[in-house]
């Protein structure tokens, strides 16, 4: 499914702007193409967490959901945020990875599963009797 391939490396884009904002909201004056530059490297590593995370959490979840109920955007964004919590500790800084902000990195990415998910085909197609 396209949504689990392009949603996770969106986790690692939201620790991204929150560190620029955060360096502009407190006064210092960051350097844009430093920031610009170091933008891939926060996703080449932070993907394979988001991946495992997607892979261990999020994947088993849209399974029980899809056989048992309706999948709906607040339970995949709420699995979203406990898998960002659930692998921070093992990819982030200690001072990050016992905030809330892996759990918006969590819920940014399923929020975006959520957008591409809701728009794909399979979803539209109706069931044949």
């Amino acid at each position: 499914m396209l949504a689990f391939v392009v949603a996770p490396p969106t986790a690692p884009v939201a620790l991204w702007l929150y560190l620029l904002t955060s360096d502009l909201l407190f006064g210092a004056r960051p350097d844009v193409v430093e920031y610009v530059v170091t933008l891939p490297f926060v996703v080449a590593l932070g993907a394979p967490a988001s991946y495992a995370a997607a892979a261990l959490a999020g994947l088993p979840a849209y399974l029980l959901l899809s056989r048992f109920a309706r999948v709906r955007a607040w339970h995949m964004v709420v699995v979203g945020a406990a898998a960002g919590m659930a692998v921070a500790p093992f990819a982030l800084d200690r001072n990050l990875a016992f905030s809330p902000i892996p759990a918006g990195m969590g819920a940014t990415a399923a929020s975006v599963w959520w957008m591409i998910y809701r728009t794909s085909p399979r979803r539209r197609r109706t069931p044949t009797a």
